[in-house]
């Protein structure tokens, strides 16, 4: 008898119907994906409970929760938008986004990707840390707490001294925007993910809050291991040759050899 029904249903429906579907199927995708990467399964969970309870007072005429639950779900759309506002803010500054580095040349990308490649790999020799944010559509002045002003170009003598545990400002960030060291000892939000491995150190977990509430790429140069890392859209790489690291940064972002910016 279902089978019947199923086969009914699908013979009768129009392109239109087809239509409708698929773009419903492509919502459900989305919030699912967006879920996943960003940690919030537990708020997905909580309201499907909601809607449960909804569903089983409105069956057992549980008139006071009933009326309670109806008019909180009268209001779902502004209790989202509350709760998933930075969220929200993030996916619509991303629709036609630009280029990270909009307005710098091949050369000046290629000259940035080296001195910062350079002072990673000297900072790593030395087993020092290093916090490296690169700021694209968003501007992450509102989750950050700033640092020094600095507003020079990037050298990588400047940024060891900076990273060097002999300087005031060596436990932040520095934050680069639009090719230049705008920033230093710039704190960063620590991610809420529960989800995230416990072993991961502050640096990391600095790096990956940010990233998940900004559009924003952070570069992570571990302390203890001395191991480098990317991070962008709440998501951590590590790099596994450093040889190549230059090539790989260009890559990270978005930087191609001989394309105007």
């Amino acid at each position: 008898m279902g089978l019947e029904v199923f086969s009914f249903f699908i013979k009768n429906l129009s392109l239109k119907d087809f239509v409708d579907l698929f773009l419903l199927w492509v919502i459900f995708y989305q919030i699912f994906k967006f879920s996943e990467k960003s940690g919030v399964y537990q708020v997905i969970l909580g309201l499907g409970v909601v809607a449960l309870a909804f569903f089983i007072s409105a069956q057992l005429e549980l008139i006071a929760v009933h009326t309670l639950l109806q008019n909180i779900f009268s209001n779902l759309f502004l209790v989202l938008a509350l709760i998933f506002q930075t969220e929200i803010r993030k996916g619509l500054t991303q629709i036609g986004s630009q280029n990270l580095f909009r307005d710098i040349d091949s050369v000046e990308a290629a000259n940035m990707s080296e001195e910062i490649s350079k002072s990673l790999v000297q900072l790593s020799k030395r087993g020092i840390g290093a916090l490296i944010v690169f700021e694209k559509n968003i501007d992450v002045s509102g989750f950050v707490e700033s640092g020094v002003e600095i507003s020079s170009n990037i050298k990588s003598d400047l940024m060891e001294a900076i990273f060097h545990p002999s300087s005031k400002i060596h436990d932040g960030a520095i934050l680069i925007n639009n090719g230049k060291l705008q920033s230093a000892g710039v704190f960063l939000p620590l991610s809420t993910n529960p989800a995230l491995d416990r072993n991961l150190g502050t640096r990391h977990r600095a790096a990956l809050g940010l990233t998940e509430v900004s559009d924003a790429k952070v570069i992570v140069l571990s302390e203890e291991s001395q191991k480098i890392a990317f991070v962008e859209d709440g998501r951590l790489k590590f790099v596994e040759d450093k040889a190549n690291l230059s090539i790989d940064l260009r890559q990270f972002l978005s930087l191609k050899k001989g394309a105007k910016r």
